[in-house]
């Protein structure tokens, strides 16, 4: 299948001692990940899961999370603004930047770490909460 650009999440700087976190586009559950890369065989956006899983995977203690999404999932987003808070509490040095959009559920993760900045050129956009409600009449 064709590889959707607009889905990309990655760690690079593998090698050095800084661990370099890319996270754009849009911020998924665990389950809705592992649909996407099963059938779109990338890697998608990113998940709580996928996130905790690389860093700690990785090694190391130094890293910077560059974000650039439009949000998502807020409940993955907060589970990642809270690790980045666990993680920082452990001793590990992390950055954040955000760099052209860091809207909605991003903002969570960018102002996650203590040391946490935003590019002159990027939107930074926060929102009233959305919602729905479903069931039957009596229920609602």
């Amino acid at each position: 299948m064709k590889k959707l650009p607009i889905l990309n999440y990655t760690i690079k700087n593998q090698t050095s001692e800084r661990l370099d976190v890319f996270i754009d586009g849009q911020i998924v559950d665990a389950s809705t990940k592992a649909y996407l890369d099963e059938w779109y065989d990338d890697q998608p956006s990113v998940s709580f899961k996928s996130f905790r899983d690389q860093i700690l995977n990785s090694g190391r203690k130094n890293i910077r999370i560059t974000i650039n999404s439009q949000g998502g999932q807020v409940t993955d987003a907060m589970a990642m603004h809270d690790f980045i808070k666990q993680l920082e509490n452990d001793g590990y040095t992390i950055e954040t930047i955000g760099m052209g959009l860091v809207c909605s559920a991003a903002t969570y993760i960018l102002s996650a770490a203590t040391n946490s900045k935003i590019s002159p050129n990027s939107w930074y956009m926060i929102h009233a909460v959305s919602g729905g409600a479903w069931g039957t009449v009596e229920d609602i």
